[in-house]
């Protein structure tokens, strides 16, 4: 009984966190067994952070042949509302073509070419510059983002 117990509270933990963003017209939380809670696409397709990207400065590193093996995830609008902005976590960062790219915690998010569908996570610490975008709370403290907590 206890070990029902103790699924059912982590089932409800994932769909708690999963709801996070549920009101989100872009991105949805999932669960990794290594990597733990990261950011997806609404269809489930990972997202990464480069750190070669300055979080906050409001651009991106990645352009020609890195933005083909690493696409922008782009969205249409060059600026999100207060709702969606979630606390400050999520912005935009105008790319040098004028098209919209949406950061998290100001990095700007990537897809991995590499990926061949939903949940893949090939991407991660490729380079050792590239991590999957991990999932912080909007009331936790993180003034810089954490690379290294993932195993």
């Amino acid at each position: 009984m206890k070990k029902l117990s103790s699924l059912f509270m982590i089932i409800l933990g994932v769909f708690v966190v999963s709801s996070v963003f549920a009101s989100e017209s872009y991105l949805e939380v999932q669960e990794h067994t290594q990597l733990g809670q990261y950011l997806t696409d609404l269809d489930g397709k990972t997202l990464y952070i480069f750190t070669n990207d300055v979080a906050g400065e409001g651009t991106s590193a990645c352009y020609g042949g890195c933005a083909g093996a690493w696409p922008p995830y782009l969205i249409d609008a060059a600026e999100i509302t207060e709702e969606e902005a979630l606390s400050g976590q999520l912005s935009v960062v105008t790319r040098t073509d004028g098209t919209h790219q949406l950061a998290y915690n100001g990095m700007p998010l990537y897809y991995f070419a590499g990926d061949t569908k939903a949940g893949d996570t090939t991407g991660h610490e490729v380079g050792g510059v590239w991590f999957v975008a991990s999932y912080e709370p909007a009331d936790a403290e993180a003034s810089a983002y954490d690379y290294g907590n993932y195993y």
